[in-house]
């Protein structure tokens, strides 16, 4: 497997506000002439590694969860834009998680009782417990214990509800937040370009009393199956998290980096992160028993101002290119820094790493051989279970998520695909699998979905396409003379 991809990260977006998101925007507008004049490869995928919103301060619940809504509104309209700017509007590509700004504190505050108690020291001793449910309080000099643990689970529900909207049209992969949601881990598998994304919450057990970085275990080790067959796969295994992994001696909102060992045993090869507010920060975590390593990649914030940043730092974002073959892949980490004294609108330029004087840098990743493809025999044999199935659940959708698992080389999976996806209604999902039909029945279904969702886009892009042009075949003829006229093609 060869292929070429580049990854458009940033993290850390706090300030942006009705007045300036159009000003972000259009400063990512200007990079992509940058872009295309320094020949540099367009984004293949955007990743946003957590605090999208600054959050309240607010002390009364309802005005609380106001602001923090309405800046999530904001930040998801910038999102959206980015996604347009870069991807045509789809939002598969981009990758999301929470930071610690988007837990909201006006719950945890509301889920604390202050604990009364002749003798502290039970609680001392507790404090440090992993799981514990005892919080201590600087600001009051007391220990306070969380009295509410179910109303506590619902600290991200602004930040789940600013998820699932922003990606309720993305069919596939499908995108929902994970049900236990600072317990559980996202997996987003892109086959075509040889690399898998997994997405934790390093906000587990925190709070505004507890601002620690943590990732679950269990959201790693529940994953164990299905990253080990990624790795076998030869996938490029990238994590996503919010929090950086090292910190000042006197400082306590770092990750607790146990769990990194663990990660290098799966295959993950790469860690995108923020909250630092460092610029382009790059570092090297290495297993010397085992020589298993993992890259970590640090944004600094792309939209704070002088009260988010270390002193001299500025707003930055990362530009991360990679060339693959089979077995290796090669990392060049370029800094993009603002020079505009953090005027409304970024003047984004050349930045350095770290603290080194170089302006970006390369380094190498091995990967696992890819397994041999499945023999025909075997895949029929999916297809056929696959089908009997689907016939059996009625279950449309979930057998066209199987069959999209499988190679769409085989003209048979392509065909039931066609049938079940068209069984789901899921438009959007033809659209995008089929916008290069290898037969007729494929390009009547891509056309019709392109009706039924009013793509003029991408139908459009179909009709002047070679294929469409030597279309021979009668039927397929009519519905695009149909699709003309609908779509006023013209």
């Amino acid at each position: 497997m060869a292929s070429n991809i580049t990854i458009l990260h940033i993290s850390d977006l706090h300030r942006i506000t009705e007045a300036n998101v159009d000003c972000l925007r259009a400063s990512f507008n200007v990079e992509k002439e940058y872009y295309r004049a320094n020949s540099i490869p367009m984004p293949s995928f955007i990743v946003v590694s957590g605090d999208i919103i600054q959050g309240s301060r607010e002390t009364e619940p309802q005005k609380a969860q106001e602001e923090i809504r309405s800046q999530y509104e904001v930040a998801g309209r910038f999102l959206a834009e980015l996604c347009d700017i870069f991807f045509s509007g789809d939002r598969s590509r981009m990758i999301v998680v929470p930071g610690n700004h988007d837990v909201s504190q006006y719950v945890t505050r509301g889920c604390m009782s202050k604990i009364d108690a002749d003798d502290y020291k039970p609680f001392v001793d507790s404090l440090w417990n992993d799981d514990s449910n005892i919080r201590w309080s600087w600001k009051d000099l007391k220990f306070y214990t969380i009295s509410d643990t179910v109303g506590y689970k619902r600290r991200f529900d602004d930040f789940i509800d600013f998820y699932n909207n922003f990606y309720r049209d993305v069919k596939w992969p499908e995108r929902k937040y994970p049900g236990l949601v600072d317990a559980e881990a996202e997996v987003i598998d892109f086959k075509e370009e040889g690399v898998t994304f997994v997405c934790f919450n390093s906000c587990y057990q925190l709070d505004h009393l507890q601002q620690s970085g943590y990732i679950c275990f269990n959201a790693l080790s529940n994953l164990s199956t299905k990253l080990l067959e990624k790795k076998r796969q030869g996938r490029l295994i990238i994590a996503v998290w919010h929090h950086h992994t090292q910190g000042l001696p006197k400082e306590n909102n770092y990750l607790n980096y146990r769990i990194l060992d663990n990660m290098t045993k799966y295959g993950i090869r790469m860690a995108l992160h923020g909250h630092q507010h460092i610029s382009g920060i790059l570092n090297e975590y290495r297993d010397v028993f085992t020589e298993d390593n993992l890259w970590l990649v640090s944004a600094g914030t792309v939209y704070g101002n002088s009260s988010d940043m270390v002193p001299g730092t500025t707003r930055q974002y990362n530009l991360i290119t990679i060339d693959r073959d089979a077995s290796e892949c090669q990392v060049t980490l370029m800094s993009r820094e603002d020079k505009s004294l953090q005027n409304p609108e970024p003047v984004w330029e050349n930045g350095l790493i770290g603290r080194s004087q170089r302006i970006q840098y390369t380094f190498k990743i091995q990967l696992e051989a890819e397994e041999k493809e499945e023999s025909m025999e075997e895949v029929y044999q999916q297809i056929n279970e696959i089908n009997r199935e689907a016939e059996k659940t009625k279950d449309y959708l979930q057998a066209s998520k199987r069959l999209l698992e499988l190679d769409l080389n085989n003209q048979a999976a392509r065909k039931f695909l066609v049938e079940y996806l068209s069984r789901a209604e899921d438009w959007d999902t033809i659209i995008k699998v089929f916008a290069e039909p290898k037969s007729s029945l494929e390009a009547i279904a891509f056309i019709e979905s392109c009706i039924k969702t009013k793509n003029a886009e991408a139908y459009g892009s179909f009709s002047r396409s070679p294929y469409a042009e030597e279309i021979q075949d009668a039927n397929v003829r009519t519905i695009m003379a149909d699709a003309d006229i609908i779509l006023k093609r013209r």
